[in-house]
């Protein structure tokens, strides 16, 4: 990849059962060599963000401090439906 390039990371769950899943957490350490753009993170039907500049040990609710990891967590999937969640980042 090429230096300074923005990417885009998008991740998809999909409930495939006839039940509802609840509290699922997606856990998205940072791609080897990219940079976290701050204010990027989004996600679909009632994620709450999460965000660590230490690997996942330490979580907050901001970015402010940048993050090489983020978590994205849904109270519940229904049966049947996707959500979606992703973040930018910038090649360095």
């Amino acid at each position: 990849m090429v230096r300074d390039t923005k990417v885009v990371y998008i991740n998809r769950v999909l409930n495939r059962d006839r039940e509802t899943k609840t509290d699922i957490v997606v856990k998205n350490p940072n791609p080897r060599g990219t940079e976290y753009i701050k204010g990027t993170a989004i996600c679909e039907k009632g994620c709450k963000i999460s965000y660590s500049t230490d690997g996942g040990q330490t979580l907050n609710s901001s970015d402010e401090a940048g993050a090489s990891y983020i978590e994205f967590y849904f109270k519940n999937i229904y049966p049947k439906k996707e959500v979606r969640m992703g973040f930018r980042a910038i090649v360095k």
